[in-house]
């Protein structure tokens, strides 16, 4: 899998977490203006990237695609 995660923040805090299907934290992002990630998965599932703010002002965009080997 594949995140690219865009952030222009003038103000606040902003943070993307990635998650199972069950709740459990499969990888936090680190905070950057710009992010491409990559993330192995140990088995099939459902996926959610979540976005938390704190009076955010600014700009974000979150994009994952997965390519299969």
């Amino acid at each position: 899998m594949r995140a690219d995660i865009k952030t222009e923040i003038e103000n606040g805090t902003i943070t993307f977490v990635l998650s199972d299907s069950n709740g459990n934290i499969v990888k936090q992002f680190p905070k950057a203006k710009e992010l491409v990630a990559y993330v192995v998965f140990d088995y099939d599932d459902t996926y959610t990237l979540t976005m938390t703010c704190s009076e955010f002002v600014g700009k974000y965009s979150g994009k994952v695609s997965i390519k299969r080997y």
